[in-house]
């Protein structure tokens, strides 16, 4: 049984020590105190380890900044800015080759016409942007990465009695030094602001704001699309509020982009959704969605000829594998819709499931994972969590940072086989992100630590 406390003797500040020394004296972590989560989070927060680990985030800045500037014609923020730039002046950016009007912006899109990923909503949502000069949207559309991404992060650590001052920094430190936020702002790509409507989304949910949720939920989907996948979270949980307000929200944005722009763009985007899933630039490790990771493993082992039969075989097999996880998915969340979703561990479930069954998932997406790692390790280090779960994220994370750093430092998946096998990390990487959140929201019989946290 455990000891006796009094809580008059512990302060917060004491509080992850104190949680320390109890797992040392439990005898289901006594022979391994460090591998427990209050042992982890320990050696996290000690002085110097914080010192480090912000060190390296100032390093990693400093050095983003430096190739910010090379970014501001480029790819992806010149792809926003030119379709949108094209679709406000009567052009169709599905159909068109832009070519000759990003020539006159000085914009580098990286691609050319009708090859467009996003939907038409996207473009009319990004259309202010173009009334600046490039340079100035440019560092507007920074600017709006930056609020969205603290106000996220805000909402999503508030309120938890795990994050005392020396955790909260070792977290953050953490999570700028993930891969994907860098690459984000590299690209400057809009996925921190699906980040935040997630966030949202869960937030309105919980304070029973069904109506909010529901349209942030329907914005998102229409948005980027693969937060569509929710609805099967809403939908076996019964939350029928969320999806009838989803469904206005996604019916009223589609209205709005036939009234401005008709319906030639989204004939157009159809016609071009076989960018989704076929051309050579989404079979690369970049590209870490499951469909594509299965592909390419099942082209290592049968060959990856342009027979139709090895073809289909690798087709079916990569749908059979996304097929598999929405299943698992949903079994999940049908043994436990009667329950009420402690720590959100099912809605962190379909997060992770919805990246990894979209037909493209590329690195700067995972930014999403930073939902479902908070709710996972808070869950830990307050003593709700297994330690399985939690070292699964410590891989997952380990896996996509060592990929990135080999890509900068060493060679792209092309250089050489050694590269090409380290860059197959990323897609790991995102499996290895769905074991840990399948472990949280399943595992309820566990050895786990007492509470890093005062009670």
């Amino acid at each position: 049984m455990p000891r006796e406390r009094t809580n008059q003797s512990i302060t917060p500040e004491d509080a992850l020590s104190v949680a320390a020394l109890d797992q040392i004296n439990d005898p289901l972590t006594k022979s391994s105190s460090f591998i427990s989560s209050a042992g982890l989070v320990n050696a996290l927060t000690k002085p110097s380890i914080l010192a480090i680990l912000w060190a390296g985030v100032f390093a990693h800045l400093w050095k983003l900044f430096e190739t910010l500037g090379d970014r501001v014609y480029r790819w992806d923020f010149s792809l926003y800015y030119l379709t949108s730039y094209a679709q406000a002046h009567g052009l169709n950016p599905y159909t068109t080759d832009l070519t000759p009007l990003a020539r006159g912006l000085h914009l580098s899109p990286g691609m050319p016409g009708g090859n467009f990923l996003d939907l038409p909503v996207m473009m009319i949502a990004m259309e202010p942007l173009t009334w600046l000069s490039v340079p100035a949207a440019y560092w507007t559309w920074f600017a709006i990465n930056v609020v969205a991404l603290a106000l996220a992060l805000f909402l999503l650590l508030r309120g938890h009695p795990a994050m005392q001052p020396r955790f909260l920094l070792a977290w953050l430190a953490l999570a700028f030094l993930h891969p994907s936020v860098g690459m984000h702002f590299c690209y400057a790509q809009s996925q921190i602001l699906v980040l935040l409507m997630l966030v949202l989304i869960m937030r309105w949910t919980e304070r029973d704001r069904g109506a909010a949720a529901g349209l942030m939920f329907g914005l998102a989907s229409i948005l980027r699309a693969y937060p569509q996948a929710l609805a099967c979270y809403f939908i076996v949980r019964r939350n029928w509020r969320a999806l009838i307000y989803g469904a206005i929200a996604m019916a009223a944005c589609f209205a709005l982009t036939v009234a401005v722009a008709g319906l030639e763009p989204w004939r157009g985007f159809l016609l071009q959704l076989s960018v989704h899933t076929v051309d050579d630039h989404s079979g690369s490790p970049a590209n870490v969605a499951l469909v594509h990771t299965v592909s390419r493993f099942l082209a290592v082992i049968i060959g990856d000829g342009t027979a139709f039969s090895l073809q289909i075989t690798r087709l079916l097999a990569a749908t059979f594998a996304n097929l598999a996880i929405v299943m698992i998915s949903l079994k999940v969340t049908a043994d436990s819709w009667r329950r009420p979703d402690d720590d959100w561990r099912v809605y962190s479930l379909w997060v992770v499931t919805m990246l990894l069954v979209s037909p493209v998932t590329w690195v700067h997406s995972l930014i999403i994972l930073l939902l479902p790692f908070a709710k996972l390790t808070i869950a830990a280090v307050e003593g709700r969590a297994s330690r399985r779960a939690l070292w699964m994220a410590v891989v997952s994370y380990a896996m996509i940072s060592l990929a990135s750093g080999w890509h900068q430092s060493v060679g792209t998946y092309d250089t050489n086989q050694l590269s090409a096998w380290v860059a197959e990390l990323s897609p790991l990487s995102l499996i290895a992100a769905y074991i840990s959140v399948y472990w949280f929201a399943t595992d309820r019989d566990f050895p786990v630590a007492e509470s890093a946290v005062a009670a």
